[in-house]
């Protein structure tokens, strides 16, 4: 690895090896389009109240003469508490988590006007959807957005659509039906072949952290799976 130059979220320019003095804006998260050509980035602010400052980012890369390289950011959007990014491999979308705000936000990628374009977002415990909460890590194929919520100790899949929307398909819980090593997940990677998902974690108390891994089938329906409990006195069903 050779360091070429570090971007400075404020102005939007290369500003080689020295470090922003206005830290107003913290990098949350970042992605990168497999062609290169453009970047997405989520930043935070230090006060929860300055909620203008939290925003979602697109730049583009420019090359110049004699190969020199520069990013020029195109479009912003304001996002309460972003965190981790991921580009659709087609580099049509953009997906952001928001770890207070249990939530997953789309957007459409105009690689031809530069802009962003806000789609849809989905949030834990609305119109079915299940453990995203505290979510802290998303990866994206050409059909399935992978999330993990790690305060709900969960792996979540949803089904994407061509437009870049999002539907819920499945959740695995730890310690549920078998499925361990997602307690407080933190990070996700995708095989290429898209045959398997390894899932980082940091564990909680005497519960060691670790990776799990998991097979995958984009093409089939999910696996249901059925919870044994005993001595159940009431149920009910929000």
């Amino acid at each position: 690895l050779t360091h070429a130059a570090t971007l400075d979220p404020v102005f939007g320019v290369f500003i080689g090896t020295s470090i922003p003095a206005d830290l107003a804006h913290i990098v949350a998260g970042i992605d990168v389009a497999l062609d290169g050509e453009f970047l997405v980035t989520s930043h935070v602010t230090p006060e929860p109240a300055e909620i203008e400052g939290e925003k979602v980012v697109l730049w583009q890369r420019i090359v110049g003469g004699g190969g020199t390289i520069t990013y020029n950011m195109l479009d912003s959007h304001v996002l309460v508490d972003p965190g981790a990014v991921a580009i659709s491999p087609d580099g049509d979308h953009a997906f952001v988590a928001s770890p207070s705000g249990t939530s997953i936000t789309a957007y459409a990628i105009d690689r031809v006007a530069g802009t962003l374009t806000e789609l849809q977002t989905v949030q834990n415990n609305v119109d079915g959807v299940r453990g995203l909460d505290g979510v802290s890590a998303l990866e994206v194929s050409e059909n399935l957005v992978y999330a993990i919520g790690a305060d709900d100790d969960s792996a979540v899949v949803f089904r994407r659509g061509d437009d870049g929307t999002i539907a819920f398909e499945q959740r695995l819980l730890d310690q549920a039906a078998g499925v361990e090593g997602l307690q407080n997940g933190n990070s996700l990677a995708l095989t290429p072949d898209r045959q398997f998902l390894y899932i980082g974690s940091t564990g909680e108390g005497a519960s060691a952290g670790g990776i799990a891994w998991f097979r995958v089938d984009e093409d089939a329906a999910p696996v249901k799976t059925i919870v044994e409990h005993h001595d159940v006195i009431s149920l009910d069903v929000a």
